[in-house]
């Protein structure tokens, strides 16, 4: 296995649409638009404004 596929992270679902990028901690919103899932940074690793 490589290094670098040992550093990726993982989503990990906090709540409908939200998600949490386990290798830094990162939120995420999650959403399909026209077929495409998209996903944009909330720029925040603190939970309770990206819950906001």
């Amino acid at each position: 296995m490589s290094t670098r596929a040992k550093q990726l992270g993982k989503f990990e679902k906090v709540e409908k649409c939200l998600y949490r990028y386990s290798s830094n901690g990162i939120y995420y919103a999650v959403v399909r638009h026209e077929g495409k899932l998209i996903r944009r940074p909330l720029e925040t690793d603190d939970g309770k404004p990206a819950l906001e």
